[in-house]
């Protein structure tokens, strides 16, 4: 399994939405200041706007959209 450099997944996140590579920067920072909880939601949250971008439905439960 290859893991790509956190740099390089930033710099994708970025040219691809701004808005993600932000909710991913602010993730950090959580992490940083020990907001364990508060990352992982912020996390979340990232990964739910990826998975529904991914498929391009914003209207289905979330339950569909990772099935």
């Amino acid at each position: 399994m290859s893991l790509y450099p956190k740099t390089i997944v930033a710099d994708y996140l970025y040219s691809h939405s701004r808005f993600l590579h932000s909710c991913l920067v602010q993730c950090e920072t959580l992490y940083q200041q020990n907001l364990g909880f508060s990352c992982v939601t912020v996390l979340f949250n990232c990964l739910e706007n990826v998975a529904r971008s991914a498929i391009n439905d914003y209207e289905s439960k979330l339950i569909v959209v990772f099935s």
